[in-house]
């Protein structure tokens, strides 16, 4: 089984909107935990958003230099579940 997982963009705390200045990565492509997703940029800095999870990045919904806000959907994760992660989501015991 796959779960589909969301990038949001951060709660950063000064800045209302950044811009997505570059994708690391292209649907279709694995990822792994820790990975580099993303760069944004506000007026101070540019951050870099790494993958949470091992995956690959199934879709892309803001392009590079795209606006984003704080909490915004950027994109999805596929992670591959196996029965016991299954289970465990849906508060099932499987022996």
């Amino acid at each position: 089984m796959t779960a589909k997982i969301e990038i949001r963009a951060p709660m950063y705390e000064s800045e209302c909107t950044a811009a997505l200045s570059y994708w690391y990565r292209r649907p279709g492509d694995s990822v792994h935990a820790g990975d580099d997703l993303l760069d944004y940029e506000t007026d101070k800095a540019t951050i870099t958003l790494e993958s949470p999870v091992d995956g690959v990045l199934t879709e892309v919904l803001v392009q590079e230099d795209g606006v984003i806000t704080p909490g915004m959907l950027l994109g999805y994760l596929a992670v591959r579940q196996d029965r016991d992660d299954v289970a465990q989501t849906k508060g099932l015991d499987i022996p």
